[in-house]
């Protein structure tokens, strides 16, 4: 492979603009559809932790899904952090590339 005029710097800027862009349009609708939805907060234990604290004679089906409500606070947090983060390094290279 041989290189003539920063032509695989050039490839890599565009690939990491269009993964800045796309993990920022993710974030952005995740924020504005269903951040706030009250059922994304639940999760399917499927791995039966939950199973035991339900009395067997509740049962109706044999092969029950349970739903468990679980804190996603920390999962938000990071992915909003890394998504700005992706952001922040989008519009620099962007800024970079308009005052060449």
């Amino acid at each position: 492979v041989q290189v003539h005029g920063g032509a695989v710097q050039e490839e890599a800027v565009v690939s990491t603009q269009s993964t800045g862009g796309v993990s920022l349009a993710c974030a952005a609708a995740y924020h504005f559809s269903w951040q706030h939805d009250p059922a994304c907060k639940y999760q399917v234990d499927s791995a039966g932790h939950y199973l035991h604290r339900i009395p067997l004679e509740q049962l109706t089906s044999p092969e029950p899904v349970i739903l468990v409500r679980r804190d996603d606070e920390v999962r938000k947090k990071l992915h909003n952090t890394v998504a700005c983060a992706a952001g922040i390094l989008l519009v620099y290279q962007l800024v970079s590339i308009l005052r060449q």
